[in-house]
């Protein structure tokens, strides 16, 4: 049973990490401003570099858990910016291999060291973040779950 000082406690934490969340968001996106680019385009830039040469929309959904037409959108943007080739598979047409023009690959160089959020970790000791990082995995694995149960989720549970 659910206490109504135990319903405020979990008010105040949704609070929180929304707070928190938009506050982060913020902070990165002025960061990446003068690159030109979001925080979700950034993202699927350093996922593109890390699956060297294996990016697909559909791997980079799979992977940062966004629908498939959130990231087609993002892909065809960078493209737009010149930061992205969209090759068809030579041997699956229907397949779109995602790589990072050598423009891509500079602007990733320099957004992937991600300075502003270092500094806003580095309140945290190592123990600290270890357990911030634990905890939110746990949220994150148990949002999925939860997701899952009450409508048809494009994400799978790790």
């Amino acid at each position: 049973m659910t206490t109504q000082s135990s319903t405020i406690k979990i008010q105040e934490l949704w609070r929180l990490l929304r707070r928190v969340g938009h506050l982060t968001l913020n902070v990165r996106n002025n960061e990446l401003s003068r690159y030109g680019i979001s925080t979700a385009e950034a993202g699927v830039l350093a996922l593109v570099h890390n699956l060297n040469g294996k990016a697909t929309p559909a791997e980079i959904s799979r992977q940062i858990l966004r629908k498939a037409h959130t990231i087609s959108g993002l892909v065809a943007g960078l493209h737009r910016k010149g930061l992205v080739h969209k090759v068809n598979d030579a041997e699956r047409k229907n397949i779109v291999r995602v790589s990072l023009t050598e423009k891509g690959e500079e602007i990733y160089c320099h957004v992937r060291k991600m300075d502003s959020i270092l500094r806003m970790l580095d309140i945290l000791s190592e123990a600290e973040q270890d357990q911030l990082m634990a905890s939110l995995n746990k949220l994150r694995n148990r949002a999925i779950e939860v997701l899952a149960e009450t409508a048809k989720s494009p994400f799978k549970h790790r």
